[in-house]
């Protein structure tokens, strides 16, 4: 699974600095980071997904990246027929916006436990993002007053997809319930090496917030969920952003979680708990996006005030947004230096 990476984006390639190519062009090295050019996913300390069949609603993200046309930059699951969850840093620009799905050439596999074959295969016709920030960005680099990082996006599919989406868990889950990470996130803790063909799971549990916390220029938001670094070790890594957050329920899995990121952005994998978005949070935007709600209008169907692990509400004071935009930048320059 892609873990945030170490540095925050779990992202195999995350889509950091795409801005300065021109319409329609092939993104080049320039627009990337270093880190894209060797992406390689499978979560850290885990287990290979024997069995396709498994979680057919289990997805990847690809796009066009020098001249590989299905290049895995990250983890997603399938939500309705014509919609599939993944991380906003996947398919957003520096400052927050949507890509163009059409000038990347982004694609979703679903249905399959290879990213190269089986399963469905299908264009983003459209991106929405979570609209926390005043200019439309995702939370991380500009959180709003109820401190919502929304580092989830819907992608809007070109065809149907035959397969049942994962059912969306409606109930926070409390600490130390039994929780499992999957997704094609690099297994090298280095964060580093090719990306493996089939996805990986590991199992763990809910944390308190504490160590997800450890970090105040970038603490948790009331919208994100903290997971339990397993055996100090196993945890996701670049590839897994964006891949789901499941617990079984009556023999059901059901998704609770979209993967972020790791509390401190560093530049390796699995020495940390993940911090993950919420869909219990934001679960009515979601439904509400689906059905082709305005995203603004759909903030209604958010739980606010709400309880919450985070610092809760705050005034973002230029002494802490300093220290968050020095993090940021800490870990693009990590993020660029792992591949």
């Amino acid at each position: 699974m892609r873990r945030i990476i170490a540095a925050v984006v779990l992202a195999a390639t995350a889509l950091v600095g795409l801005g300065g190519a021109p319409a329609n062009a092939t993104p080049t090295p320039a627009d990337r980071p270093a880190a894209t050019t060797q992406a390689t996913p499978n979560i850290v300390g885990g287990r290979p997904v024997a069995n396709p069949e498994s979680y057919p609603w289990l997805g990847n993200f690809q796009l066009l990246y020098q001249s590989n046309p299905n290049f895995l930059d990250c983890t997603a699951f399938e939500d309705s027929p014509y919609n599939v969850i993944t991380a906003a840093h996947c398919v957003t620009y520096d400052d927050g916006t949507p890509a163009d799905p059409a000038r990347f050439g982004m694609h979703v596999r679903i249905g399959s436990n290879d990213y190269t074959r089986g399963g469905v295969d299908t264009k983003v016709t459209k991106i929405t993002v979570f609209p926390s920030a005043p200019n439309g960005g995702f939370g991380w680099l500009t959180p709003d007053a109820f401190y919502e990082i929304g580092d989830l996006a819907v992608l809007q599919t070109a065809d149907q997809l035959p397969y049942e989406p994962l059912a969306n868990g409606v109930h926070n889950l409390p600490v130390g319930a039994s929780v499992r990470q999957i997704g094609w996130g690099r297994t090298d803790p280095s964060n580093r090496g090719d990306v493996p063909h089939i996805a990986h799971y590991v199992d763990t549990t809910i944390d308190p917030a504490g160590p997800c916390n450890t970090n105040s220029a970038f603490p948790m938001g009331v919208d994100e969920v903290c997971v339990h670094n397993a055996d100090g070790f196993r945890g996701d890594c670049g590839g897994d952003s964006g891949g789901p957050l499941i617990h079984e329920v009556e023999g059901e899995w059901q998704g609770y979680g979209v993967v972020s990121r790791s509390p401190e952005l560093l530049p390796g994998c699995g020495g940390e708990d993940d911090i993950y978005a919420s869909t219990v949070y934001y679960l009515g935007w979601i439904k509400a996006v689906e059905r082709g709600e305005n995203p603004v209008s759909a903030e209604r169907y958010l739980p606010r005030p709400v309880a919450h692990h985070g610092p809760g509400p705050q005034t973002l004071t230029p002494a802490v947004a300093q220290q968050r935009t020095a993090a940021i930048e800490q870990w693009k320059k990590n993020y660029a230096l792992a591949g």
